[in-house]
């Protein structure tokens, strides 16, 4: 019935995601080895900028999606991401040039 297809269809979901993830650490340990010692914090630090590209998508699956599930973003809520971003990103950037 239709608990059976939903049970599916988060399995299917959970594996995929398992699977983008550990092609993620994957391509992300290939990068690591190409890179000169120097520039390997730089990479590293790079992650942190996942971080933008989620809260991105997050606000456009939460308009878009509401089924999905959705996120009640106050302006004080965003006003704490954004800033949160922005350290991250000074960060990067002062790891790039230091």
């Amino acid at each position: 019935g239709k608990r059976n297809v939903l049970k599916k269809n988060t399995a299917l979901v959970f594996f995929a995601t398992q699977g983008l993830g550990s092609l993620a650490i994957i391509t992300q340990s290939f990068a690591v080895a190409l890179v000169p010692l120097g520039l390997l914090s730089l990479i590293n630090a790079l992650q942190g900028i996942e971080y933008i590209f989620i809260l991105i998508m997050a606000i456009f699956l939460s308009y878009n999606f509401p089924q999905f599930g959705s996120e009640r973003i106050s302006g004080g809520i965003l006003f704490q991401k954004i800033l949160a971003i922005i350290c991250i990103t000074a960060g990067v950037i002062i790891l790039a040039f230091t």
